[in-house]
């Protein structure tokens, strides 16, 4: 039994099980609006910015069409996103793909966390860069980790980060919390070999601060191109920042895909183990339908609409959902597949009509 699913098993909110009467304002996707379209890649490209500040993922370009339809490792199966429920407001549906930054170094990241009785929290990043570039790191309070001239930075609301430089590596530790002495004490605990290929094998933890624990052992991140759906309401004077929802496709595993979030709490969705995640801005779910196949959704719709939409989300091939979204083209309109209304006790998942399975 894994330890999510010992978690899960101990302590589930048994309001977790149902949605809320409250999930209300979401329409089917054959009601659409060809009337309204927009110049897609730019608006999405900011949804996804800031879902990814959310969850703390390393991804942040959306390519468009000549760069990502026979993206290797985009993959052939049924694992990209179709939502059959979107908000009322919606204006903009759009599917595209989210590719890890090239000039980013080669990175081990892993997590540690405070274990609670029904999830984590007081999460720490840990990520080893295969470069000994400090350029940009170099502002902060000076202190000494584990014999290592090191750097203290505070990060204005957004958590601290100690670094350091140690032989052709760079480790940053970041306590998502914001607390300095977290921080310093998992540094501490952090164990990077200084020789060796560049692997995960590189790090390793000892004598942890009580309480807390690995959740997300030390990994290369997957480079793989990964298929997102974003969505956003109209923009105007009342609403310069506009409600959106995005979801994300990834191979990583349930803790490593939301990397930096502070805090997680354990339900299940669509049967699945699953994490709600968010903020007072905006709320989210990720759960793995399928080992390496792990869907991130996050909006800032209530928690009700955006597990509704959750619930209704359809997997495709890739050539489906080219065919769906016309990914990479600047215009394009809600996509047309039937789905029936969205069971909203949350006993089952909604599901496709029988035309379209």
């Amino acid at each position: 039994m894994t330890k999510l699913e010992d978690r899960i098993r101990t302590s589930l909110h048994a309001t977790a099980e149902r949605i809320p009467a409250t999930a209300t304002g979401l329409r089917n996707t054959t009601e659409r609006t060809p009337d309204r379209r927009y110049g897609g890649p730019a608006i999405a490209a900011a949804v996804l910015v800031t879902v990814l500040l959310v969850v703390g993922g390393p991804l942040w370009l959306l390519t468009d069409g000549a760069n990502s339809r026979n993206v290797t490792g985009a993959g052939t199966t049924e694992r990209f996103p179709i939502p059959g429920q979107v908000p009322e407001d919606i204006d903009l549906v759009y599917g595209s793909y989210a590719l890890p930054d090239p000039a980013d170094p080669a990175s081990i990241k892993a997590v540690v966390a405070r274990d609670t009785a029904d999830g984590f929290d007081n999460a720490v990043l840990v990520t080893v860069l295969d470069s000994p570039d400090t350029t940009n790191y170099e502002m902060g309070d000076p202190l000494r980790v584990n014999g290592h001239p090191a750097t203290l930075m505070r990060n204005d609301g957004d958590g601290v980060t100690v670094w350091w430089e140690q032989g052709s590596v760079v480790v940053w530790v970041h306590a998502t919390n914001g607390d300095p002495d977290l921080a310093l004490s998992v540094a501490e605990a952090a164990r990077v070999a200084n020789t060796g290929q560049f692997s995960a094998a590189l790090t390793t933890f000892d004598d942890l601060p009580d309480g807390y624990t690995v959740i997300a052992s030390p990994v290369i991140p997957s480079t793989e191109p990964r298929p997102v759906v974003a969505m956003e309401g109209p923009r105007g004077p009342d609403t310069p920042e506009p409600n959106h929802v995005t979801i994300e496709v990834s191979p990583e595993s349930l803790e490593h895909a939301i990397a930096g979030v502070q805090s997680a709490t354990t339900i299940r969705l669509r049967g699945h183990d699953a994490y709600r995640i968010g903020d007072d801005n905006q709320t989210g779910f990720v759960w793995a339908e399928a080992p390496g196949f792990t869907v991130i959704i996050s909006g800032t719709y209530t928690e009700a609409e955006i597990r509704a939409i959750a619930e209704s989300l359809d997997f495709v091939t890739e050539a489906e959902w080219h065919v769906e979204y016309d990914v990479g083209d600047s215009a394009f309109e809600l996509p047309s597949t039937t789905t029936t209304t969205l069971d909203t006790t949350g006993a089952t998942p909604a599901v496709r009509t029988e035309d379209n399975q």
